[in-house]
């Protein structure tokens, strides 16, 4: 019995991936959504607007224009929608394009039962299958949508539709629901592994294989994402070089030098948070970026909580001495607001640090405010 549940828990909500897959490629999933979106609607509202005008060159039918004005409205309105909410957020997201779908399926249904009481509602049926390929959500969201709008269709279709035609077009909805239902299950677990396999690609290109920290440009590009979603929201960058590791090279020899590089991406990555990123710039260079973080004491917490980890597990063979590390310190948007500037100040305060003797850290301060 558990693994049919897993198995219709898999298969319903994941889309046959694992939980863990699933929410790698919720990002990727977003954006793409995000982008169908804002196409869908501008088109639906061109749609609608031809629509309208046709119906007041050739139709005498007053509550279909009216149903088509509400309706090009009800895109304007999403249009500005659209604009206004966070699409970032992956609920916001999820419920714009539900009302988004909702709208254009209660235009079909109605325009199928309403405006045509004679004809079968094809218009809707076809809707039935493009419709949710629109959008890569849980399939049991999905289903559960088709099914509301499928009941709405009915009670229009018995409502206005003559008898034989209404059943007809019910016992049509109903089968074509089904058989939509089984096509999204089919088409989302393809789009799922696709969006799984570009997370993949993507993770691998932006990891850093001797230490498993991002890359110098995964760094980057998160940090001036970070920055054009968060203008005014707090920041830190630290900038962290490792204390005469050229010596330790020409010393010891490139595989301890490599040993000690993998065993400080250790120590980064077990000591600040997930949210947080963390990259190898090269050499012996380490950047951390803290999003939302504007205490110095947490930042001294964290440098100091690293450094004792430094001390512990990274050290030199021979006289087992640690291996120590200088730390620059930079605030966003205190200090710089692009990420060019903050990286030069958190730099200039490494060096700071070093020249202080090293093994230490330095927050970044102003040339004016040494005067």
């Amino acid at each position: 019995m558990k693994k049919l549940w897993d198995w219709v828990k898999n298969v319903w909500v994941y889309s046959g991936l694992s939980k863990e897959n699933y929410e790698n490629i919720q990002q990727s999933v977003a954006h793409k959504n995000a982008r169908l979106l804002k196409n869908a609607i501008r088109s639906f509202e061109v749609l609608t607007g031809v629509l309208l005008i046709a119906a007041f060159f050739f139709s005498q039918l007053n509550a279909l224009k009216s149903f088509l004005i509400l309706t090009f409205i009800g895109m304007m309105m999403m249009e500005i929608i659209v604009r206004v909410c966070d699409l970032n957020n992956f609920r916001t997201l999820r419920s714009v394009c539900y009302v988004f779908l909702s709208t254009v399926y209660l235009f079909t249904a109605i325009s199928g039962t309403v405006g045509s009481p004679k004809q079968s509602a094809i218009s809707y049926f076809i809707l039935l299958f493009v419709g949710p390929l629109l959008f890569i959500d849980k399939p049991y969201r999905m289903a559960l949508f088709l099914c509301i709008m499928t009941v709405i269709f009915r009670s229009l279709a018995l409502h206005y539709k003559e008898p034989e035609i209404a059943n007809f077009d019910v016992s049509n909805a109903i089968c074509y629901t089904i058989l939509a239902i089984l096509l999204y299950l089919l088409t989302s677990r393809t789009k799922a592994d696709e969006h799984r396999l570009r997370w993949e690609i993507a993770k691998q290109r932006d990891t850093d294989e001797l230490t498993k920290l991002l890359t110098k440009n995964a760094v980057e590009r998160k940090i001036k994402r970070y920055m054009e979603l968060n203008p005014s929201e707090p920041a830190m960058m630290l900038v962290i070089d490792l204390d005469n590791f050229k010596h330790i090279n020409d010393t010891f020899g490139h595989v301890y030098g490599d040993a000690v590089l993998r065993l400080m991406g250790e120590c980064i990555r077990s000591n600040f948070r997930e949210e947080d990123y963390k990259g190898r710039f090269g050499g012996d260079e380490f950047v951390v970026f803290l999003p939302g973080v504007d205490d110095k004491q947490q930042v001294v917490t964290y440098v100091n909580n690293l450094v004792e980890m430094m001390k512990a597990r990274v050290r030199t063979p021979e006289s087992a001495n640690p291996v120590h590390g200088s730390i620059g310190i930079a605030l966003y948007p205190k200090h710089a607001s692009t990420y060019e500037e903050l990286f030069k100040k958190a730099d200039e305060a490494l060096y700071a640090s070093k020249e202080r003797g090293k093994d230490c850290y330095t927050f970044y301060i102003a040339k004016e405010a040494l005067k």
